[in-house]
């Protein structure tokens, strides 16, 4: 991970009713689209994120694309390859391709941040919302989708990779998105949730 500090920093505009604007894990992370897969030519994806206190990822990997984290305003704790740092307003980490990390909201505030994937991750952006729309509609329990061919479908397709213990759900969750595949779950959680 490369850390370094921005000599300033912007915060967020208020909620706008922005049209990319999701919430998910019960509303503890709000995301606002700020680039796409389309709009880069596959260069980037880029989110503005709104994490309440507590709220954060699973350790896990991307294969395909690298992670770089800005930080806007308060504190976000980053974990790479098992080593953990606060970051706060102004500071910029970069997480490469295939290592380990997690991220997390230990402070007692709210912490916003940009995420930036490069190259860009449609199914990121796809997930995020199908995730976000499953929360609304009750089935997920906690931040995780109840049905196991819907979870094994959004990690694949975001290219998130379970690390650490969870890994050993990997190909359960592998298996259950192959069925859901075979059923054409993934084709209807897009008609029903994708909405850019």
């Amino acid at each position: 991970m490369t850390t370094t500090a921005a000599p300033t920093a912007t915060t967020l505009p208020p909620d706008d009713g922005h049209p990319r604007r999701v919430a998910v894990d019960g509303g503890g992370e709000v995301l606002t689209f700020l680039e796409t897969a389309e709009e880069t030519g596959g260069a980037r994806t880029r989110v503005a994120v709104e994490l309440a206190p507590g709220s954060g990822t699973p350790p896990h990997t991307h294969t395909t694309y690298l992670e770089r984290f800005d930080i806007l305003e308060g504190t976000l704790t980053v974990e790479v390859d098992g080593r953990s740092q606060e970051l706060r307003t102004g500071a910029v980490a970069e997480v490469p391709i295939g290592v380990v990390h997690r991220f997390v909201n230990a402070s007692g505030r709210p912490v916003r941040f940009r995420v930036t994937l490069e190259p860009a991750s449609r199914g990121f952006e796809e997930m995020q919302q199908i995730g976000a729309g499953l929360a609304a509609e009750g089935a997920v329990r906690g931040h995780l989708p109840k049905d196991l061919r819907h979870l094994g479908l959004l990690l694949r397709s975001s290219d998130i990779r379970l690390a650490g213990r969870l890994r050993l759900l990997t190909p359960v969750l592998w298996v259950a998105a192959a069925i859901g595949r075979r059923q054409g779950v993934d084709r209807r959680l897009r008609e029903r949730y994708v909405r850019w």
